[in-house]
């Protein structure tokens, strides 16, 4: 019963259906002489960098340090990271204790 609730509920939504674009694109008209060179004029139909790897976004610097002491020289923190492994991001948190001696 929850299966079937479950499939209803992800056949219903409040999006519209997504429309794909079948047509070929247009061979593009090279801007000068190539003389062997490649060109490449494709565009994204999205209006996104036409680049996969995008700019890494600045660290922000406005949050507060997540760190608490535990006791007299122990501390514990919590940090959170997010890199690209293989062309999927891996998102991370990082527990840290801290002896003083």
């Amino acid at each position: 019963m929850q299966l079937l609730f479950g499939l209803m509920l992800q056949a219903i939504s409040a999006t519209p259906p997504e429309t794909i674009d079948l047509l070929a694109p247009q061979p593009c008209v090279p801007p000068g002489p190539t003389d062997g060179e490649i060109v490449v004029c494709a565009r994204r139909s999205d209006g996104q960098s036409p680049y996969r790897i995008d700019p890494t976004p600045p660290a922000r610097s406005d949050l507060p340090k997540a760190e608490v002491q535990l006791a007299d020289g122990i501390n514990a923190s919590a940090e959170t990271e997010s890199h690209d492994v293989g062309g999927f991001p891996s998102k991370r948190a990082m527990v840290r204790l801290k002896f003083k001696f």
